[in-house]
């Protein structure tokens, strides 16, 4: 059978979505040209549980005439551009600095003054960020030690994040936007770990903040590592993709995997499983009891503390 390449994908340019009407809204491009098929609909919001908008290539041209055709032929593949890395590494911060987070100071005080905490977010190398007013830098090192982006996110006293009811760009921001030619693709936060413990069980959950949280809790090292998807979409992905040494998912091959959803995102990550089988060692999803709503496990170690 001929191999087809998707002529469409995702851009990395955020605009309002038509749903919800949030600065979440990525649009398809033509691979070939570059140019979105309509900026404004077809497209995908990021709010994948608040919002779900989400028009395909496919839904969209099945209603627009003269249509051209969504693959392109095996001769012409859609190239996959390598990630892009930056130079400036993320600091490494001690005690003294991190108090000085908003974060970091709320889930100091949480586990009573433990210092474990801090010992946490300095092997996942997270830090205070002055950018957004004060937000808490969560870095994106891939398992060779590159440095992809750090993702910064304001949060208030209480352990939330801050939220702005019509944008969150105020709340949330990344360290290569802005960068001309600057090629993002994502990576799990906390990946870097793998290659320290090659052994470890790889404990996937969605928020950074629960991975630290769990760290903390659970402990890390040779048994069990935690690493955060940032977000419930973060798990798609096949064998073939893996032939891309860059591809998100690559960092799983061979490894003992164990799932754990937010509470709402229970059956998309059920879903994903058998696909995460044909590389992982073994994979299982375990979603956590006397949770409701968006609740993740940190909102469980939370309660365990207060």
């Amino acid at each position: 059978m001929e191999k087809k390449n998707f002529r469409y994908g995702l851009g990395k340019l955020t605009t309002v979505c038509p749903a919800c009407h949030r600065r979440t809204f990525k649009p398809y491009i033509d691979l070939q040209s570059g140019q979105p098929l309509d900026a404004k609909s077809c497209g995908r919001c990021n709010r994948e549980v608040n919002c779900r908008y989400h028009l395909t290539p496919a839904e969209y041209l099945a209603n627009t005439p003269n249509r051209p055709t969504l693959f392109l032929s095996a001769a012409a593949p859609a190239a996959i551009d390598p990630p892009s890395f930056l130079s400036e590494r993320p600091p490494l911060q001690d005690g003294t600095e991190l108090i000085r987070d908003t974060l970091f100071r709320w889930m100091f005080f949480l586990f009573g003054n433990d210092p474990g905490v801090v010992r946490v977010w300095k092997a996942y190398r997270a830090y205070h960020d002055r950018a957004l007013g004060g937000s808490a830098g969560f870095p994106l090192i891939d398992r060779f030690g590159n440095f992809r982006s750090t993702k910064l996110m304001r949060y208030d006293p209480n352990g939330h994040r801050c939220k702005n009811a019509l944008n969150d760009a105020k709340n949330v921001a990344w360290k290569h936007t802005g960068l001309p030619g600057y090629c993002f693709r994502a990576c799990f936060f906390g990946e870097h770990l793998v290659r320290a413990f090659p052994k470890a069980t790889v404990n996937i959950v969605e928020s950074e903040k629960t991975a630290l949280l769990c760290a903390v809790e659970y402990g890390y090292g040779d048994r069990q590592i935690w690493v955060a998807s940032g977000g419930c979409s973060g798990l798609r992905g096949s064998a073939e993709d893996l032939r891309d040494p860059h591809f998100r998912l690559s960092f799983l091959r061979g490894r003992n995997v164990r799932l754990i959803p937010d509470n709402d995102s229970v059956e998309r990550w059920k879903e994903c499983t058998g696909e995460l089988r044909k590389f992982c060692r073994s994979v299982t999803v375990e979603p956590v009891a006397g949770l409701t709503g968006s609740e993740d496990l940190g909102d469980l170690i939370v309660r365990r503390h207060t």
